[in-house]
């Protein structure tokens, strides 16, 4: 789902741990490192960990996109914790006959996007970070006129041999200047933490709305977990970041934008979460990209039957329907995603 290649950007180190030269991007205020030495996504890459506690931004060090740990995952997604499930989607939604229902029960990055769309009623749909090409192809058969771009000409490739022509192979900017102010709404699912630059990627998003529309963004949430928690979220340089509501505000107000955020009741009580954040210490990829992430025996085997995702689907909503609350915040209105909706401000005539 990487969507621009942008330059690498590092946050030097000063004495006392603490990143003086460097203000957090989104708000300005101070950086403080709180890991020097963390693991990356593939051996033998380690990341430094800075924390902003003013709008409770975390980002990593060094901030750059790696093509290589991209192509390792999608050699093989189905073989990859995480990233199975998207391999799943994209062959399980073929066959649903609502395909968009089908991605809301399983996911609560879809059953947002399907809860904003029956809000806004949108004419135009634009997925930017469109990837195996899944989501677009169900927001489609939901009756939205929906197109997916991604940079990936393999992605591409297959998602139009797979779900029909509804796909483009480009950068955001230069489909931008093809495609002015031409979508009511765009969605970027599980995007903006992977960006060198999110709040750039924002405003490229923005030159595609009309005026009034919006731009719906769903991540990681920091929120969800405790203050001490560290980088509970994919390792680095997968995710550069892991934000909170606060970062999101953050963003909204260094692109001009306002924001509104979804609130996750209704999902949490039909599919109360069960499972807490886990911290990720270990690599995924090994120098040579072969997969050495470690799981259960039980866990391993249903990833590789397909089956997990559908069985953690079928105890969650059975312990819904016993009433379970399962692990909530805020009475159940957060959820382990933020979902929200920047809309920028119209410039008066």
């Amino acid at each position: 789902m990487k969507i621009d290649q942008l330059p690498e950007d590092t946050l030097p180190m000063s004495a006392g741990n603490v990143a003086t030269a460097n203000a957090c991007e989104l708000c300005g205020a101070e950086l403080r490192l709180v890991r020097s030495d963390f693991p990356g996504y593939q051996m033998p890459h380690r990341f430094a960990i800075y924390d902003c506690a003013a709008c409770r931004t975390m980002v990593a060090s060094p901030k750059a996109i790696s093509p290589e740990v991209y192509e390792a995952i999608y050699r093989d997604p189905s073989a990859v914790a995480g990233y199975d499930r998207y391999a799943y989607f994209a062959k399980a939604v073929a066959r649903a006959k609502a395909p968009l229902d089908f991605l809301a029960e399983r996911g609560q990055m879809y059953w947002a996007v399907r809860e904003f769309l029956k809000q806004r009623s949108p004419r135009r749909v634009l997925e930017i970070g469109s990837g195996l090409g899944y989501l677009t192809f169900a927001l489609n058969k939901a009756g939205y006129a929906a197109m997916g771009i991604d940079l990936s000409s393999e992605a591409v490739q297959a998602a139009t041999a797979r779900f029909g022509a509804h796909y483009v192979c480009s950068t955001l900017e230069d489909f931008g200047r093809a495609h002015p102010q031409r979508f009511d709404t765009i969605v970027m699912t599980e995007v903006i933490e992977h960006l060198v630059d999110p709040a750039a990627t924002i405003q490229a998003a923005f030159a595609l709305l009309e005026p009034g529309g919006s731009l719906f963004i769903t991540t990681p949430n920091r929120s969800f977990g405790a203050d001490e928690d560290v980088w509970h979220t994919e390792l680095p340089p997968v995710h550069l970041w892991w934000f909170s509501e606060d970062s999101v505000r953050a963003l909204a107000a260094k692109t001009g934008a306002s924001v509104a955020f979804l609130d996750f009741a209704a999902y949490n009580a039909k599919y109360p979460p069960l499972v807490g954040f886990v911290g990720i210490t270990e690599p995924s990829f090994d120098e040579t990209g072969r997969v050495v992430q470690r799981e259960s025996t039980p866990i391993r085997a249903l990833r590789k039957l397909g089956l997990l995702q559908d069985v953690y689907r079928y105890v969650s909503r059975a312990a819904g329907l016993a009433g379970v609350k399962g692990i909530v915040r805020d009475g159940g209105s957060r959820g382990f995603i933020i979902a929200a909706a920047l809309t920028p401000a119209v410039a008066a005539p």
